[in-house]
């Protein structure tokens, strides 16, 4: 189940005192649709007043509900079963009461454990004809009772057409959903919906649809804007560019080659290189490359200095075509001219480009107190020549900023030999921020995999935070499970008399079962 707000974590607690119906209502003004469940047992009260007031917070946060939770929905109301002396009494009460109920109430119903309640509450939304019942009888087309399936699927094909447009699209994500569902062939049906929304009679749902505040529906009607008839693609694209959601906005510069031209195409070009997306940013380069490359050089020059790795390889990819450069030359000129806000890109540039001898340059700036910088070090380094720097990775590994400590994990992965495991194992056993016992743990399976089990025996037995321990006994499991599949031969003679004596000092910590894994490995 959705997980509630402490806000309406503390109401539900309080829907049994004698003060519920004003809790009810404070339910219905928070717009956590995740609360139905919690509050759709008072839908069946013998206090009218309390019925009402319960129907009101459901129908307040049905209209806050997307159409696609909906499904999640349906899954948590079906999932409540009364007793089975219960059954027949509850089912009868609420079959007989369907004519006179409430259009919330139905739409409950057609979601009910019983089949006969959500056979009666589907036929009565069946006439509805204002849209409201769309969703419902969406998720009913795939219920496991046929009759059930056809009187919904009846009422939706006979709506298929262009007057209902606004409805299927607010819709399109449950539409969409029959596709994953296995109780019928929906494919038929979804493909129409969809061939019925490119019509030009849809034109006018689908460009009010390009506004809507749900980015599943606004994604639906940019694609299905372009494919329609008559359709002013390149006006679509435009707006699509400057949408607010990401996936919007990346489809957009996939098609943007293919929609615009000239002027309209520059233009869009320049807006997305200022993308905060890198994928929109590398797409903008590489056309402005192609199409505009007079325009383009300056712009591929400043995409050396992207923040974004992938950015800054596509400009020198596509400057190489159009005004060859020594790129590490151009990086150090950056960093010696001081210019503060390029510092991290230029350092990490430089660690793409330059040459190993260039290393001492990016570890002047290894104390500097910009973070991003120093990862930029950290990164520069560990592709230029990362043997001298042994020790500033293990430093930094232990870096109370968590980018840093991940970052010298990354590069030490990378480069084991750079790790002495006494120094890691010394490192873990002392008191460390969570970020960097996670990122030490990461280093194991860089070791050989006895050298893992001693330090992982080591931890075991000198760590004293409970959280840490259960993460190392997970690795404990982890290591006994996998042996079999990855030892080539026992350890050492030596390494042995080792061995046995940091599991008596450990054993006490670890479960019997991982334990005789652990010494049958040791003595096979």
């Amino acid at each position: 189940m959705r997980k509630l707000s402490p806000y309406l974590g503390s109401l539900i607690e309080v829907l049994d005192t004698p003060n519920r119906i004003n809790v009810l209502d404070q339910i219905g003004q928070s717009g956590e649709y995740y609360a139905i469940p919690h509050i759709l047992p008072l839908m069946d009260s013998e206090d009218g007043k309390i019925v009402g007031s319960a129907e009101m917070a459901v129908s307040k946060l049905l209209d806050s509900c997307p159409a696609l939770e909906l499904a999640w929905l349906n899954e948590h109301i079906r999932a409540w079963h009364p007793s089975p002396m219960e059954w027949k009494r509850l089912t009868n009460r609420l079959v007989e009461a369907m004519d006179q109920a409430s259009f919330t109430r139905l739409s409950m119903s057609s979601m009910h454990w019983s089949g006969y309640v959500r056979e009666a509450a589907v036929k009565r939304l069946a006439e509805e004809d204002n849209g409201r019942a769309f969703p419902f009888l969406l998720l009913r087309m795939n219920d496991w009772v046929p009759e059930i399936r056809n009187i919904a699927r009846e009422y939706l094909e006979q709506r298929r057409t262009s007057n209902n447009a606004q409805h299927w699209i607010q819709n399109i994500s449950l539409v969409d959903r029959l596709l994953t569902c296995g109780r019928d062939s929906f494919e038929p049906f979804v493909k129409s919906i969809h061939q019925l929304l490119r019509g030009s009679e849809c034109t006018e749902a689908l460009t009010e649809a390009l506004t809507s505040q749900d980015n599943k529906i606004r994604r639906f009607a940019n694609r299905a804007s372009v494919e329609a008839e008559g359709a002013d693609a390149a006006a679509v694209i435009e707006q699509a560019l400057m949408d607010c959601d990401t996936e919007i906005r990346r489809w957009a510069s996939q098609k943007v080659e293919a929609c615009l031209e000239n002027e309209s195409l520059y233009k869009m070009l320049l807006l997305m290189k200022n993308d905060p997306v890198p994928s929109i940013r590398r797409e903008s380069l590489a056309l402005l490359a192609v199409y505009f490359p007079d325009a383009a050089k300056e712009i591929l020059i400043d995409g050396l200095l992207d923040y974004n790795m992938t950015v800054r390889e596509t400009a020198r990819r596509y400057l190489n075509r159009l005004q060859p450069m020594d790129y590490s030359e151009y990086y150090l000129d950056v960093l010696w001219n001081g210019q503060e806000q390029y510092l991290a890109a230029a350092i990490a540039g430089l660690g793409e480009t330059g040459q190993d001898f260039e290393n001492e340059v990016l570890f002047e700036y290894s104390d500097h107190p910009s973070v991003s910088v120093r990862k930029a070090v950290l990164r520069g380094l560990a592709k230029l020549n990362p043997e001298p720097y042994a020790s500033l990775f293990t430093d930094s590994l232990q870096s109370e900023q968590p980018g840093i400590s991940r970052e010298a994990s990354r590069a030490l992965r990378r480069y084991p030999y750079l790790v002495n495991p006494d120094e890691l194992a010394s490192i873990m056993s002392r008191e460390q921020p969570d970020h960097v016992m996670r990122n030490a743990l990461r280093l194991l399976p860089a070791f050989d995999r006895w050298k893992q089990l001693e330090i992982l025996l080591d931890l075991l037995t000198y760590t004293r935070e409970d959280r840490f321990k259960a993460k190392i006994r997970e690795q404990l499991v982890t290591w006994a499970e996998s042996s079999n599949r990855k030892f080539t031969g026992r350890p050492r003679e030596n390494d042995i008399t080792r061995i046995h004596n940091k599991l008596d000092y450990s054993r006490s910590e670890m479960e019997d079962v991982v334990l005789a894994k652990i010494e049958w490995f040791i003595n096979t």
